[in-house]
């Protein structure tokens, strides 16, 4: 049977879980909510403890999420999966992933069924896919720290409207591909004030649908709290502008794809920066690559991920090898 709906501002058990959301790699609030439980004789509570604090154990913890799935979910359990169809997961007492179809999500009788799993248990990723104009106003959506949705295709409006919703407060990532949005989506996203929590940005995009610019993401770095932006496949930015701009020496993560990475490498105002991919499929010069080596604005990088259409000179690889350690990933396709 199907567990009873409750206003989550009347369930002390929702309100120490949104406490857990809200600081996902704390085990102080973790454990409160598992004696919480334990005092209620919920079997979550020990869950909780194998996975967070001093008697952890994963695989107990595997084991005894498995022998409860059926019990706690029931025709729910579909949800918590992933693409791959294995079975559920838990992560730090909460549920490691919700994966499905945004249609299918955003029912009312869909929601129903999950808004008493989620207030119970909290769920690390929500990753849907597919387009909806009603995503925003489902409630689920409070009770997760990650949204990545998938052919999402969000025009203005649609966009305008999403940024609205009085349920994203507790998300820190947000990715959403395949945007159709102009500036003034964007714009609109940057000013909600729906994202208080919000750290990661991705808007990556296999076909530059939309009509936004640099400087629509730019005002969107400014004017939220994001410290990680991820514009793989969006080639058609004009990548001078953003590294040019004082506004992204707030970045501490950076993907983006480029057929020029000098542009990016030669920059002087990524100084905070920490971790880099590039995404380059046309060939560019060796410098624009010896450059994040040599540049000083780049003392604080540590990881650096290259997946290029032409091979480096072993040279070149050797000099980045040396500055960046293991902290450099590199793959060439097969073009000479």
């Amino acid at each position: 049977m199907a567990a009873k709906k409750t206003a989550p501002a009347s369930n002390p058990g929702a309100l120490l879980l949104a406490s857990c959301l809200e600081a996902p790699d704390d085990d102080a609030p973790s454990l409160v909510y598992a004696d919480w439980l334990e005092e209620r004789h919920d079997a979550l509570a020990e869950l909780i403890r194998l996975q967070v604090g001093p008697n952890a154990n994963a695989t107990l913890a595997e084991a005894f999420g498995t022998d409860h799935q059926r019990e706690w979910f029931g025709e729910a359990g579909e949800w918590f999966g992933t693409e791959s169809g294995q079975r559920p997961v838990f992560e730090r007492g909460m549920l490691a992933s919700l994966y499905g179809k945004t249609g299918s999500y955003a029912q009312q009788a869909t929601q129903s069924a999950l808004l008493p799993l989620l207030t119970r248990f909290g769920v690390r990723e929500t990753r849907l896919r597919g387009q909806s104009g009603k995503l925003g106003a489902c409630e689920t959506l409070a009770w997760t720290t990650e949204l990545w949705w998938w052919d999402c295709q969000l025009d203005d409006a649609r966009l305008s409207t999403f940024a609205a919703s009085p349920h994203l407060g507790r998300i820190r990532r947000l990715t959403l591909e395949k945007l159709r949005c102009k500036n003034a989506g964007l714009r609109s996203l940057a000013e909600s004030k729906a994202l208080p929590r919000l750290r990661h940005l991705g808007l990556p995009a296999p076909v530059h649908l939309g009509g936004y610019d640099a400087s629509a993401v730019l005002h969107l770095v400014e004017q939220t709290p994001v410290t990680s932006l991820d514009l793989t496949g969006v080639n058609s930015l004009a990548l001078s502008l953003l590294a040019a701009s004082e506004v992204v020496s707030k970045l501490e993560a950076l993907s983006v794809t480029t057929s020029r990475p000098e542009q990016l490498t030669s920059s002087s105002t990524l100084r905070n920066l920490e971790r880099l991919t590039l995404h380059c499929f046309s060939r560019s010069s060796e410098d624009a690559f010896l450059a994040l080596a040599k540049n000083d604005a780049f003392a604080k990088l540590k990881s650096v991920e290259l997946q290029l259409f032409h091979r480096l000179a072993p040279a070149t690889l050797s000099v980045l090898r040396e500055r960046f350690g293991e902290g450099l990933r590199y793959q060439a396709s097969t073009a000479s």
